[in-house]
């Protein structure tokens, strides 16, 4: 336990080939990053993830917004609840 004590506040890394398996349907939330996110009702290319931001119960998706969206700014942040953020389709790079 005094071993444990003494890594609080520390940053500890984990080589990629070290990483959990993760069941189906999971991933890790950098992973997002590079990912194109569409509407789900239209499948409209809305942008691309370019930073996830890890608040405690939901992240927050940083989106660069593409050129051909008409909204103001060309960045925003997306929080991945349930209601915004369905489906997250790793093969396709999709979000």
């Amino acid at each position: 336990m005094l071993r444990a004590k003494q890594l609080v506040g520390s940053t500890l890394l984990v080589r990629e080939e070290d990483k959990p398996e993760l069941d189906e349907g999971e991933f890790y939330s950098r992973d997002l990053v590079g990912m194109r996110v569409v509407l789900k009702e239209t499948n409209e290319f809305m942008g691309t993830v370019v930073n996830v931001y890890s608040s405690g119960a939901s992240d927050l998706l940083h989106v660069k917004l593409d050129s051909s969206v008409n909204t103001l700014p060309k960045t925003g942040k997306l929080r991945t609840t349930e209601s915004v953020c369905v489906i997250v389709y790793l093969g396709c790079s999709r979000v």
